[in-house]
C-alpha cells in the first residue's frame, strides 16, 4: 500500500468523544494500561498475511466467521495479482513479543470479492485511491482450516452476525458517523521488517493505532451493478503519538477497524465502554491518516453480497 490522495473534506482530530460525551486525548493513549488492554483484545482477532512467503509483502487481515462462511477478511488489493491463489502464508506470534512471529503456510479454499474487473484494474494504480470500489474480500478457509490456524494461532474468529445485527438494530448508534466512538486498528506496517532464515519475522511498527476521524458517503461504481449504491468511506487521523510512527503505513491495507468507545476522568481514557467491528483499512493518505472501508461497506453491501453466493 503506497501513500495516495484522497478528497480532504471535513475537519480532522486526533482527539475522540467517550461513551459520556466527553473529549478525550488519545495521542499519549500508548504505554497506558487501557491501551494494552484494548491491543490484547483486538490482536486476538488480527492477522499478518502476505500471498509469498517472504512476508515483508503483503497486507493484514481478521480472522473472521459469517454464518456457513469462515476465513479472513482483508482488502481485496492486498491479494489482488494473487486472486487465483491457494495458498496464503501468515505469521503466528513465536514470543510473548507482539513483534515476533513464525511464517505458516494457509491453504485457501476460495477468495470472494465483489470489485468488478475496471475495480480491480483502479486498484492498481498509485497516485490515487479509486473510491468507486469496495475493495474487501473474504479469503475463505474451510472449517477445519480455521480451527487449525485458531489453535496454532490462539486467536479467535471474530462473528459477524453479531455486530451485522447490532448495526441492523440500531444503525445510528452504530453508523460510523455518530461522534460517540473512535476508531482503533491492528495492523502490521512492514517499514524496516527482518524475516530471518528460520522465517522469523520482526516488525517494528506491527500494533495498534488508535484515532479520531470523519465519515464520507461515496458511490460504488465498480462492482457488481446489483450492489451499486452509496456507502460510506472513513478518513482516519493518527495524531502525535509518544512513539515514533513509521513513515510509510504500506502493510496496514486489510486490518480491521473497530470502533471504540471509551469511559474515564479528566480527558483521560481509563476503561473501554465498547468495542464495534466496523470496517476494513484500505488505504494510507498524506499526513498520517489511513481510510477505511465503514459498516454500511461492510454490513450493507459486502455481507449482503456473500448472502446472496451462498
Amino acid at each position: 500500500m503506497s501513500k495516495k490522495t484522497i478528497e480532504d473534506t471535513g475537519a480532522l482530530s486526533p482527539e475522540a468523544s467517550n461513551a459520556s460525551s466527553n473529549t478525550m486525548t488519545l495521542s499519549s493513549l500508548r504505554g497506558t494500561p487501557v491501551y494494552d488492554a484494548l491491543a490484547r483484545r483486538l490482536r486476538a482477532h488480527s492477522l499478518v498475511i502476505s500471498p509469498l512467503p517472504y512476508l515483508g509483502f503483503g497486507g493484514s487481515g481478521t480472522l473472521v466467521k459469517y454464518k456457513d462462511k469462515v476465513g479472513i477478511l482483508t482488502a481485496t488489493h492486498v491479494i489482488m495479482n494473487h486472486l487465483d491463489s491457494r495458498e496464503i502464508f501468515a505469521p503466528f506470534h513465536a514470543t510473548e513479543d507482539p513483534r515476533i512471529f513464525y511464517s505458516d503456510r494457509i491453504p485457501i479454499k476460495k477468495i470472494i470479492y465483489l470489485d468488478t474487473e475496471p475495480g480491480l484494474k483502479e486498484l492498481t494504480q498509485t497516485d490515487s485511491y479509486p473510491e468507486d470500489t469496495l475493495d474487501i474480500c473474504l479469503i475463505e478457509l474451510d472449517t477445519e482450516i480455521l480451527e487449525n490456524v485458531l489453535l496454532k494461532s490462539g486467536k479467535k474468529a471474530v462473528n459477524l452476525s453479531v455486530y451485522r445485527d447490532k448495526y441492523t438494530n440500531n444503525f445510528d448508534f452504530y453508523c460510523c458517523s455518530n461522534n460517540d466512538w473512535c476508531w482503533a486498528m491492528d495492523g502490521a506496517p512492514r517499514e524496516n521488517v527482518k524475516q530471518d532464515d528460520n522465517n522469523i519475522l520482526q516488525s517494528r511498527y506491527d500494533g495498534l493505532y488508535v484515532s479520531g476521524g470523519y465519515y464520507r458517503s461515496t458511490p460504488l461504481v465498480h462492482v457488481l451493478p446489483s450492489f451499486a449504491q452509496t456507502t460510506d468511506l472513513c478518513v482516519h487521523q493518527l495524531g502525535p503519538t509518544l512513539d515514533s510512527l513509521p513513515n510509510s503505513f504500506a502493510g496496514i491495507s486489510g486490518a480491521g477497524v473497530w470502533q471504540v468507545a471509551f469511559e474515564g476522568d479528566d480527558g483521560t481514557p481509563t476503561t473501554i465502554h465498547e468495542l464495534f467491528f466496523s470496517g476494513v483499512v484500505v488505504c494510507e493518505v498524506v499526513q498520517e491518516k489511513l481510510v477505511s472501508r465503514g459498516p454500511t461497506s461492510l454490513y450493507d453491501v459486502f455481507l449482503s453480497y456473500i448472502d446472496s453466493i451462498s
